[in-house]
């Protein structure tokens, strides 16, 4: 199965290149911890600094997004430099972003009118939250949206000129491979965000605040891994349609 040769490649890929991961890597998982501390939280929430704490998301993004695009042009480039050039990769980066929200946009207003009769169904029950069949309807269509358009971006990573909404027709062929990537990461996600609240559970009881930083840095870190890998998957995924074509 093409899925599992992906899966397979790619994990092969990311602990014969770990080095270059770490990388990529490392500085993005120190900024997310920094920025989730209570420390900082307690002291960016006050209203008088509530902007500086949007500021820092907004560029949180950004460096998640150069991440993302390191990681594409390490695999389908060899592209082994220049992870955080200010002067790189602006472009692509911009894209990026801009697609994405495209992307994002589209997929909403498409589920918006089957969201809204969902929402006018089950209004009565659920007075203030949204009802689990509205959040599953939204990750199905989330989902579709995914498989159909996600070729687009290891292409806009690597500097190439793309239709975006022509990928809908093109990525024939390789949709079952990606709902599969879906599936298995979705699944890795889970069991990840459950073990790492029974371990900061676990630390908090006993007041181990040292150990809570030390672990969060090493679990945020092993989060970004198992991303890089998803990732990963998507390039090869790209290489091989490329190939096909």
């Amino acid at each position: 199965m093409i899925a599992l040769e992906i899966f397979k490649s790619q994990f092969i890929h990311l602990i014969q290149n770990f080095k270059e991961f770490f990388k990529i890597l490392f500085p993005l998982a120190l900024f997310a911890v920094l920025l989730t501390s209570d420390f900082l939280v307690n002291i960016l929430m006050h209203s008088d600094k509530f902007v500086i704490w949007v500021i820092l998301r907004i560029v949180y993004i950004l460096f998640t997004i150069r991440v993302i695009i390191n990681i594409h042009r390490l695999v389908i480039l060899n592209e082994a430099f220049d992870y955080y050039a200010l002067n790189k990769r602006l472009k692509e980066t911009l894209l990026y972003t801009c697609y994405g929200i495209l992307g994002f946009v589209v997929t909403f207003v498409v589920f918006l009118p089957f969201g809204a009769v969902m929402l006018t169904l089950y209004s009565k029950t659920y007075s203030f939250s949204y009802p689990i069949q509205f959040k599953i309807l939204f990750g199905i269509f989330f989902t579709l949206s995914y498989i159909f358009l996600i070729l687009n971006f290891p292409m806009i990573s690597t500097g190439k000129k793309i239709k975006f909404f022509k990928m809908i027709k093109l990525s024939k062929g390789f949709r079952l491979t990606l709902l599969l990537q879906v599936i298995v990461f979705s699944i890795i996600a889970f069991v990840m965000t459950f073990f790492s609240g029974f371990v900061f559970g676990f630390t908090l009881v006993l007041s181990m605040h040292f150990v809570t930083i030390i672990l969060n840095i090493i679990l945020t870190f092993f989060n970004l891994l198992i991303m890089a890998w998803s990732i990963s998957c998507i390039s090869k995924t790209y290489m091989l349609w490329k190939k096909a074509r």
